[in-house]
């Protein structure tokens, strides 16, 4: 169990890296940071856009999944946005496009394949995907309505899996259509994951960090999150029972922030 946890961790901390790297390489490409921040991002009435968007998502993901065309759809939609968000990745990481390019072309069909190799790729792809999406938080919101907008969604997080468990049932619909809900770890019989909203909404937190005070800040931030995310699930995991992951990065984020502020 702390072998698939530690993995766990340290795929959400790669996720915060990669965010990271997708912010200096757009700041990099202009000369002022403000050509690609939201005019907007300093206004905490922001703080609760994201929170009505998630329980109308929520409500409207249910609907949509009792079809089972649009389960097909959303499928190829996801895994379309998937490979694009890992091209922007290797290019990224490699000014040697053409070589990532062929070897995407080579891993991709096993995302949709039936192999021990398709939860390596889903992995790939959700860290890619929820990267670039954090980053695109952290331009639209500045550090403060980002807490702010998470502890709203920790709360929500909490009733929808614990509660009414409409979080669950979407991921059980996904699992049966074969959409990846996440980053998974470990085999077929003993699994673990962790959903895209709790990899975006802290490389969200990580890279609005990195533009408001450095990387040491950013890394304070995203460390904690992931350890209060490994104690966590440490404690509280039971066989096949789903938890809650954004309220404990929620709280292992506020305090990294804290001690970032007293420290740097």
């Amino acid at each position: 169990m702390k072998k698939l946890l530690f993995f766990i961790s340290v795929a959400l901390i790669l996720t915060q890296l990669l965010s990271i790297a997708y912010i200096r390489e757009l700041f990099s490409s202009v000369t002022s940071p403000q050509q690609v921040l939201s005019p907007d991002r300093n206004s905490t009435a922001n703080a609760f856009i994201l929170p009505i968007i998630f329980i109308i998502a929520i409500n409207l993901y249910l609907f949509l999944f009792k079809f089972k065309v649009s389960l097909k759809l959303f499928r190829l939609y996801f895994f379309a946005v998937s490979i694009f968000s890992w091209v922007i990745i290797l290019s990224i990481l490699s000014p040697y496009i053409y070589i990532w390019a062929i070897f995407i072309v080579f891993l991709s069909p096993f995302v949709l394949m039936k192999t021990k190799y398709r939860y390596i790729s889903e992995d790939i792809f959700a860290m890619s995907l929820s990267s670039i999406a954090g980053a695109s938080l952290a331009l639209m919101f500045n550090l403060n309505t980002l807490f702010i907008t998470i502890a709203l969604l920790s709360l929500l997080d909490y009733y929808f899996v614990l509660k009414n468990k409409k979080i669950v049932k979407i991921a059980e619909k996904m699992k049966e259509s074969r959409i990846p809900i996440g980053i998974a770890v470990g085999s077929e019989k003993k699994r673990m994951a962790l959903g895209y909203g709790d990899l975006i909404f802290s490389a969200g937190l990580v890279s609005a960090a990195f533009i408001k005070g450095g990387f040491a800040e950013a890394m304070s931030i995203g460390f904690f999150a992931s350890l209060s995310l490994f104690l966590y699930l440490n404690y509280f995991m039971k066989k096949g029972k789903a938890l809650p992951a954004l309220p404990p990065i929620f709280i292992g984020s506020l305090f990294g922030a804290i001690v970032s502020w007293i420290l740097i």
